[in-house]
């Protein structure tokens, strides 16, 4: 519908804002090239995270530290989406994508909810 491609538009257009800033090790990215893949990762860490917590509901302790780490399980999800992006995926390097650490980068950065987890 119309209401659906002027919503996607107002959000692409948010996404396209925040990469133009982003810089990690003094190189910034092709946003438009890569636009479809920045807006499935922030919204897929979101999503992941609202899965989460309506699966275990109340059984899921959000303050608990996890025995052997100083990370609560909400810290815990956003480690192991970062550490899930570490693998070079790419090994002929003919692959037009986000490098993995814009990746996580530019979507945990959009993320409100990351922010509350981790207190920044």
């Amino acid at each position: 519908t119309q209401h659906s491609r002027r919503l996607f538009t107002r959000t692409a257009d948010c996404f396209r804002n925040y990469y133009k800033r982003l810089v990690v090790d003094g190189l910034s990215m092709n946003i438009d090239e890569t636009l479809f893949d920045n807006i499935a990762d922030a919204e897929g860490v979101k999503l992941a995270y609202e899965a989460t917590i309506y699966e275990y509901g109340d059984l899921y302790d959000q303050s608990m530290i996890l025995y052997g780490t100083n990370l609560t399980s909400n810290q815990l999800l956003f480690v192991s989406y970062a550490q899930s992006m570490c693998a070079n995926n790419d090994i002929n390097g003919t692959e037009k994508r986000v490098p993995e650490q814009y990746r996580v980068i530019g979507s945990v950065g959009q993320s409100e909810t990351f922010g509350e987890v981790f207190n920044c």
